[in-house]
Order: C-alpha cells, then sequence, then structure tokens
C-alpha cells in the first residue's frame, strides 16, 4: 500500500516513484501529530532498502482539529499498520499545503512554480485570502496513485 506518483528534484534530476507511509506520530496530550511519507526510487528499492533507500520525504503536521479528525477516522485495511496507513494515505492525498518556500507567483497567469519540482499550481486549485495572495496549494499527492 503506498502513492504512486513521480516527484522529480530538479537540482539531482533524480526522481521518487513510489511513496510509502513511514510513520505516524500523535500526541494525545496536545492534540496534534505528524506523519511522514517516504519517497523511493521505486517499489523495489523500496522492499530491498526499506531502512535507508528513501530519497525525499515529505512531513504531514495535524493541527489540533486535523488530530481529533484523524483519531476518530474509521478504516478497515487488517494490521493496525496498514489501518493507520490507509487513513494517513487519504488524508494526505486531501490536505492542503503552505506555499513552499521560493515558489514563485505570477500573477498575471495566476500561477504557483514550485521551482524543487517544477510543479505549476493553476489559480483555480490555489487558495487565495481576502487580498488576493496565495495561501494554500492542493496536496503533492492529490493526484497520486494509491497502490
Amino acid at each position: 500500500m503506498a502513492f504512486q506518483k513521480t516527484i522529480v528534484q530538479i537540482k539531482t534530476g533524480i526522481s521518487a516513484d513510489y511513496w510509502r507511509y513511514g510513520g505516524l506520530y500523535l500526541d494525545a496530550i496536545q492534540c496534534i501529530g505528524r506523519m511522514v511519507l517516504l519517497g523511493y526510487v521505486n517499489s523495489e528499492v523500496r522492499i530491498k532498502n526499506p531502512k535507508d533507500g528513501a530519497i525525499q520525504s515529505r512531513e504531514f503536521i495535524l493541527t489540533p482539529s486535523q488530530y481529533l479528525s484523524l483519531v476518530s477516522s474509521s478504516h478497515e485495511a487488517g494490521t493496525l499498520f496498514n489501518t493507520n496507513a490507509a487513513v494517513c494515505y487519504n488524508y494526505i492525498a486531501a490536505a492542503k499545503r503552505t506555499i513552499p518556500v521560493g515558489a514563485i507567483f505570477d500573477p498575471d497567469a495566476q500561477t504557483i512554480t514550485v521551482p524543487e519540482t517544477g510543479e505549476v499550481v493553476q489559480a483555480v486549485d490555489i487558495d487565495f485570502d481576502a487580498k488576493d495572495e496565495p495561501m494554500f496549494l492542493p496536496s503533492e499527492f492529490a493526484d497520486a496513485i494509491f497502490v
């Protein structure tokens, strides 16, 4: 169980095609959490070298309301790990993200380009604030294939 999506790092030219749930860290006292996705060249690399084979990672921070929504959701995927992973993948695919550092907003085209990956986000997918400043982008994994 993983996301399949090619994300190329522009500086290195290396791409991660297989994104595996790497961890879920929950703080029941503070009602916050963190999820980690690990990006591998492909599933074979992950199988052969699960500990050191990841070439990229993504972190998702849970606010108290997101934490409460996550821990109260239900999912039947078999093992505890798979249940946690399935819930996390669903959350990550739907979660808005802040605009990455270094992203370039083109006010004429109303697009944002993420230099690290070359991703271009169109205005229809950007959440703007009351002053028409871009605030949030869709999840980088919204269009990932669930495998």
